[in-house]
């Protein structure tokens, strides 16, 4: 589901960038936009989907006695270590950061508001999926359904990660906050804001491969 985040803010690059060529059928962008779409809907609501990932991680943070996000951060810390640059240490912030939400919520029995349920269950899918695509673009051989280069699969990776540290943090805050106590929420937002850097030149380089990747003949 969240895969497509990255894809879909490189299109919005490639479309504030070349105009009405976002829009029109004859240009490739317009859609890879409208795909991406689909992916949000795949098996069944996004709410569901949300659902079944709390109740299935929430369980298993719980029986980890709290820290099942900071292992998964611990590999990726260590992915970081080995390189190639993917984004691991973004992915691995993201994941604290996580970590950090669900101990607040679990101290003040925040989940005993359903809201709670499927904003963790987003949170849940952004941090995870953020080190799924780190190992991914990590391996020597990218998938073959991958059409342009390893480079921007690997930038795709560090954008995703990135802003999974961010949406995480930020998000995971306001719940909280509006919840319960967020005095109570430890988040390292110096880690969060660091990972940031270059992010934006990032998606430009990005949008640059994807638009000399997938571009048509458009007839004069």
């Amino acid at each position: 589901m969240l895969a497509s985040d990255t894809a879909d803010m490189a299109c919005n690059n490639a479309i504030q960038a070349y105009g009405g060529n976002g829009y029109v059928r004859e240009f490739p962008v317009e859609k890879l936009k409208r795909d991406i779409k689909i992916t949000c809907i795949y098996e069944g609501t996004s709410e569901i989907l949300q659902l079944t990932t709390f109740r299935e991680r929430w369980q298993a943070n719980i029986n980890a006695e709290g820290k099942y996000y900071d292992k998964l951060a611990e590999e990726l810390d260590a992915l970081h270590a080995k390189g190639p640059s993917v984004g691991a240490d973004a992915a691995a912030v993201a994941l604290r950061s996580l970590s950090a939400v669900l101990k607040a919520c679990y101290d003040q029995k925040l989940t005993a508001n359903q809201l709670a349920h499927t904003k963790l269950g987003e949170l849940m899918t952004y941090a995870e999926t953020a080190g799924a695509f780190c190992r991914a673009a990590a391996k020597a051989e990218k998938p073959e359904a991958v059409q342009f280069s390893h480079e921007a699969w690997r930038k795709m990776s560090r954008i995703h990660a990135a802003h999974s540290a961010g949406y995480v943090s930020s998000e995971g805050l306001a719940l909280v906050a509006g919840l319960g106590d967020a005095s109570m929420l430890a988040l390292d937002f110096k880690k969060v804001a660091a990972v940031q850097k270059g992010a934006y030149a990032e998606m430009d380089a990005v949008m640059t491969d994807l638009v000399a990747t997938f571009k048509e003949d458009v007839p004069a």
